[in-house]
């Protein structure tokens, strides 16, 4: 028996966007990681941590949802950083 074939690419894909704070992530990896997600601000501090410890296995779709309202308006990044050093970077603005 095959194994299914995975559709879309590899990364972090951050939708709606822009959002009215709540926010789908789709993280898609080539192999199997474990990772912190985290919200900076445009000037690059962290503002707010989404999850830790975050397990990712290759090949599957893994759906994070978050709840950026708590933010002011503006222009935020998502960042997905693994255990391994990989890191993924989604822009996202926020409009309320």
């Amino acid at each position: 028996m095959a194994a299914p074939e995975v559709e879309g690419e590899y990364g972090l894909t951050a939708y709606p966007n822009p959002t009215d704070g709540h926010l789908d992530l789709n993280i898609m990896m080539d192999l199997d990681d474990v990772a912190n997600i985290d919200v900076y601000g445009i000037d690059g501090r962290l503002v707010m941590n989404i999850a830790n410890d975050v397990e990712l296995f290759m090949d599957e779709v893994q759906y994070i949802h978050a709840d950026l309202s708590g933010l002011e308006t503006g222009i935020y990044f998502v960042s997905v950083r693994t255990q391994s050093g990989e890191l993924m970077t989604e822009k996202v603005q926020l409009v309320k």
